[in-house]
């Protein structure tokens, strides 16, 4: 990964291949425009991203309407080039995370507007696959409603650019600051206010029934990153190995209802500074 960090920093034109290639590679490209957003800024990275965007454009205008994701995969590369532009100015975390968070919820709003033939073809095709697993007795929290589709493609917005922006923070610290990225993500702490905020809106959410469940799923990513950190955090203070990690990350994946512990634990740290409190044992 450090090699093809290199590469994308050799020049304009190996970055624009990355980035146009990457396409076919998921994260790659977007994380290629984050990576030249970070080191050289908004003026060079706005001459990369199209490259980034045009084998999705192509692709865009041979797929005719049903195209939904092809279009989040464009959003993917907007949203996470504003990020790391936020990251840059910044240079917090939390604050990059939440205009990502917004940006990606702004992208749900806009697609039932500008791309609702596509909305409206995902949302069929989701209500097909909901009506052949109908059999199944386990109940799946989906519901096939252009509220619920514009929320996952929020999601999916949010999750990718997400990506994208870790990535291209990690070949940026690999390239230049080496170590440097791990003790970066460990200090993610969200302010009281925006973790009481997020928690109230993911509740409310929560309480709205399946229709909801994207949106609830995007509002509680920044919390849910945070929550990461701390035990990241908890991790390199205690010596505790990656081992313990790979079991966090391994659960989040087999055991939903363990999101919502660790987005308990980032607004415990939010409100009484867990950190401080580890520190001083």
């Amino acid at each position: 990964m450090k090699a093809l960090a290199q590469f994308i920093m050799r020049g304009r034109w190996q970055a624009a291949a990355v980035a146009c290639l990457g396409s076919f590679v998921p994260v790659v490209s977007p994380a290629a425009v984050g990576l030249v957003a970070l080191r050289h800024g908004g003026v060079e990275a706005v001459k990369i991203a199209p490259w980034a965007l045009l084998p999705s454009i192509a692709l865009l205008l041979s797929a005719g309407p049903d195209s939904l994701l092809t279009l989040a995969s464009m959003v993917v590369v907007m949203v996470a080039l504003l990020a790391a532009l936020w990251l840059r100015s910044s240079a917090t975390w939390a604050s990059a995370l939440l205009a990502l968070t917004a940006a990606s919820a702004l992208s749900a709003l806009l697609v039932t507007v500008v791309a609702s033939a596509q909305l409206s073809a995902a949302t069929a095709l989701l209500a097909q696959m909901l009506a052949e697993l109908s059999s199944e007795q386990t109940p799946l929290p989906i519901a096939a409603t252009p509220l619920f589709v514009a929320g996952l493609f929020g999601w999916i917005v949010a999750v990718g650019s997400t990506i994208a922006l870790v990535v291209a923070r990690w070949w940026q610290a690999l390239l230049y600051n080496p170590g440097g990225f791990g003790g970066e993500f460990r200090q993610l702490r969200l302010s009281a206010t925006t973790a009481v905020v997020l928690a109230v809106l993911v509740a409310l959410g929560w309480l709205q029934g399946a229709d909801y469940r994207p949106w609830v799923e995007l509002l509680a990513l920044p919390l849910l990153l945070a929550g990461l950190a701390l035990l990241h955090y908890i991790a390199a203070a205690r010596r505790l190995g990656t081992v313990w990690l790979g079991m966090i990350y391994l659960g989040l994946v087999i055991f939903s209802p363990l999101n919502m512990v660790i987005i308990g634990l980032a607004c415990a740290d939010s409100l009484i500074n867990v950190r401080s409190r580890i520190t001083a044992l």
